[in-house]
């Protein structure tokens, strides 16, 4: 997949223990400028996989989802990480429970969702430097897909375009990104 500067390569494997080897690497020009093995990030459960990967401003993103409900892994999956790929160094690891679908950059933040079957629907906010969640909003439904929109609600706020799991779509404003304060609103 193109992203600045290069390219991205993922691949998968057989691993152990349900879980299967994972990894990303960079090439550019000169060639192949890092390679990170996920699964050394993975929460140590079985059943989970990367679902989505993305590398922006030097930092590569990702996550670690359920591949079943998630008391199957104690619910300790379906978290979003932060790695810097040249030192292989983890700069933050989400709560779980956060990220098992798309994710979107939005200025200094990530808006995610989470959502499965018998478990709780949520689009979050998350910060990009911390991983930190700072807002929420409750679906109906597992979001399936999230989309950056091209277009601003009647305020001029960013909106993303939620699909979820039923087959209905939300928009969705994020509020209040030049003070700090961002909040998803239903549009």
């Amino acid at each position: 997949m193109p992203v600045a500067g290069g390219a991205l390569a993922r691949y998968r494997g057989p691993g152990r223990d349900d879980v299967p080897r994972e990894t990303v690497q960079f090439y550019n020009a000169s060639g192949m400028a890092w390679s990170v093995s996920l699964n050394a990030f993975y929460a140590p459960v079985e059943w989970i996989a990367t679902n989505r990967v993305q590398y922006v401003d030097g930092i590569l993103y990702f996550d670690d989802a359920c591949q079943t409900y998630s008391r199957d892994s104690e619910g300790r999956c379906s978290s979003l990480y932060a790695v810097e790929p040249f030192t292989q160094t983890q700069m933050w690891r989400s709560e779980p429970l956060v990220s098992n679908t798309d994710f979107v950059m939005v200025w200094d933040y990530i808006v995610t969702g989470y959502g499965f079957t018998d478990e709780a629907d949520f689009v979050r906010i998350l910060r990009r430097s911390d991983g930190v969640e700072v807002s929420k909003l409750w679906v109906e439904t597992a979001p399936v897909s999230i989309e950056l929109m091209s277009w601003t609600s009647d305020a001029g706020e960013p909106v993303v375009w939620v699909a979820l799991y039923d087959d209905t779509a939300y928009s969705i404003a994020i509020t209040g990104l030049a003070s700090g304060n961002p909040k998803l609103r239903a549009i």
